[in-house]
């Protein structure tokens, strides 16, 4: 990889290399279609800014950004580095310029402001000679693939002149084995015709016509008789067979089995056996032939081989054991152990013992895995692990709109959830210094303070519109006016809140807890309407303990409770009012103009008849912002 000159640092990057053109005209063209793919893989649209976080925060985020750059760049990894100073440069041209405080006049704004300018400049040159480090890469990549694509040439040329000549040298051994097999044709053909002469040579010629056939000599028939006597002539020492001279006759070996003869009357089998054919009339009897088996005695039967005394036992008897009549089987009994079926059955007294191993018969016996074989674990097989409970689909915004949708709308129907108009919005005043426009930071907290002062039950209607009108342009301007912001800029509420306590308009003692997180998450919505419903963190309270390290006990639930509800850069008051009756609802009050409002654009007061139909309005507020 093509090493970049010179180090990053307070003064940027060493000299630039010259262009690969060596002019500016050819900056950039050969790594143009890699540049491209990089802003491709980039979001379209620059990151948004929210004016309700301070601007600090999204200088902090860009100067991440530049310290990702400058460890790219010592890591010589330019497509990071490219994409990094992309997003330093996006961020601060198009994303911090819409913050309202981007424009202030406060010192410490002004210093952050000129910081980041001056890392853009610096960005901007170094993103130039990352460029020209690219130009390089792919120039030195095209030779390294043309030389590649050469070489690749070059190789697939040897290999198929390789190829030619291994495909010359196999039709040269072809051709080759061809002629050979055909020359070793015509021998073996030359061959077969010389023996089939020699053999046509040999033959004997043809009987006379009278038909008359040669009488053999007396030398013959002798040895013929010798032959079906067993006895030959000069037969070897060890029973060797020996060649008959003079005669075209193959010997009979004199050892040819016993002809199986039928059993004798009576014994019960000549019924059963089939009728031998008859002996060839050429065969003669011999003296030397062994005794034809006696069918007196029957082969001994299973049972009795199990139940023959082995030659080792003390026994010592010898000879078959006498037969053992097979157990009576019942109908419908089970039947007997394989031990006892096949006349294994242990039989254990005092002066006659016998076991399986003593008996001499082949057979053992099989092997019977006990009840238990199937369901018994190898000591060595894995712990069945629980299954893991699948994860959640998510599930789209869409779907959750409606089903949000349908569940307020169901609400304000069976009137669980009621809408109340003002009779003004933040903004509709412009002139005489009453202008409230994006003030909804100090109007939502001076409605939060008014309700908890209040008498009665809650704050009402004209205390709100009063706040709107007259309480909220004064501050708005003298906060707007101490950070150098412009008329309509969005203040943050950090910045409202440190206003309101420095002006004793709240009380830090009355600060119950803070809840940031995902608004549609159950668990942290859940924690934001304890917080709301009974006035205290419980969170809190549970380490929390006095001085002898007693817990301290649990607090009353309180009446009167208040939030600002701060969502999609707009603020909106919650307030907790417990009427006569005992049973509390939540009434959130808007300072923009509702959407239902008719005969005109109106704030609104929605009332919510219990903490389950607060949490649903919420819901359905969240979801309707996307």
């Amino acid at each position: 990889m093509t090493q970049v000159n010179g180090r990053w640092g307070s003064g940027g990057l060493g000299p630039a290399p010259p262009p690969p053109s060596g002019d500016l005209r050819g900056r950039g063209v050969p790594s143009e279609e890699r540049r491209r793919k990089l802003r491709e893989s980039e979001p379209k649209q620059p990151p948004t800014v929210s004016n309700i976080c301070p601007l600090e925060r999204y200088y902090a985020a860009s100067d991440k950004l530049l310290a990702a750059f400058d460890e790219s760049v010592a890591a010589d990894d330019l497509d990071a580095a490219y994409i990094y100073g992309l997003r330093f440069s996006t961020f601060a041209t198009k994303s911090l310029t819409k913050h309202d405080y981007y424009n202030s006049d406060r010192p410490v704004y002004v210093r952050l402001k000129r910081k980041n300018l001056f890392d853009l400049a610096r960005i901007i040159d170094a993103l130039e000679k990352v460029v020209d480090a690219m130009d390089l890469e792919e120039i030195e990549r095209a030779k390294r693939e043309e030389e590649a694509r050469k070489k690749r040439e070059e190789m697939e040329r040897l290999r198929r002149k390789a190829m030619e000549m291994q495909r010359a040298r196999e039709e040269v051994d072809r051709r080759r084995r061809e002629a050979e097999m055909e020359q070793q044709r015509k021998r073996d053909l030359e061959d077969s015709v010389t023996a089939k002469l020699a053999m046509l040579n040999k033959m004997p010629p043809r009987a006379p016509s009278s038909g008359t056939l040669p009488v053999p000599s007396d030398a013959d028939l002798e040895n013929l008789s010798n032959i079906f006597d067993g006895q030959r002539k000069g037969d070897n020492v060890g029973g060797k067979e020996s060649q008959l001279v003079g005669t075209g006759i193959l010997p009979i070996p004199s050892d040819l089995p016993p002809p199986v003869l039928p059993p004798p009357m009576g014994s019960g089998v000549a019924e059963a056996t089939p009728a031998l054919p008859p002996p060839h009339p050429d065969q003669a009897p011999s003296d030397n032939l062994p005794p034809p088996p006696s069918y007196s005695e029957l082969p001994p039967s299973y049972s009795e081989l199990m139940d023959k005394p082995s030659e080792g036992s003390h026994h010592g008897q010898k000879g078959l054991a006498a037969r053992q009549p097979p157990l009576p089987v019942q109908d419908g009994a089970p039947p007997p152990p394989y031990a006892a079926a096949a006349g294994g059955a242990r039989r254990d007294d005092r002066t006659d013992v016998e076991t399986a191993h003593q008996r001499s018969s082949a057979i053992s016996t099989p092997f019977v895995p006990p009840p238990d074989w199937e369901a018994r674990q190898p000591s060595s097989a894995p712990k069945p692990t629980k299954p893991k409970k699948p994860e959640a689909a998510p599930v789209p915004i869409r779907t959750l709109r409606r089903a949000c949708t349908s569940e307020y709308e169901s609400m304000k129907k069976r009137k669980a959830v009621e809408i109340f108009f003002l009779s003004t919005y933040q903004g509709r005043a412009r002139h005489g210094g009453r202008d409230s426009t994006n003030g909804c930071t100090v109007i939502s907290p001076l409605v939060a303070a008014k309700h908890l002062r209040s008498e009665g039950a809650g704050i009402a209607d004209v205390m709100i519109e009063d706040v709107i009108d007259r309480e909220a342009p004064p501050i708005l301007h003298s906060i707007r006016s101490k950070l150098g912001l412009p008329g309509a800029a969005l203040i943050i509420p950090s910045d409202v809140h440190d206003y309101l306590v420095d002006h004793k308009i709240l009380s830090q003692e009355e600060f119950v807890g803070v809840c940031g997180g995902n608004v549609m998450d159950t668990a942290h919505l859940g924690e934001f309407l304890d917080l709301l419903q009974d006035g205290y963190d419980h969170k809190h309270l549970k380490d929390l303990k006095d001085d002898e390290g007693n817990k301290r006990p649990v607090p009353k639930r309180k009446k009167k409770v208040a939030a600002a509800f701060f969502f999609h850069e707009h603020v909106m008051s919650i307030i907790k009012v417990v009427p006569s009756t005992g049973k509390a609802w939540y009434d959130i009050v808007d300072s923009l103009p509702h959407r239902d409002s008719r005969n005109g654009a109106k704030a609104s007061r929605t009332r919510c008849k219990d903490r389950s139909c607060l949490e649903a309005t919420l819901r359905w507020y969240a979801s309707s912002k996307f």
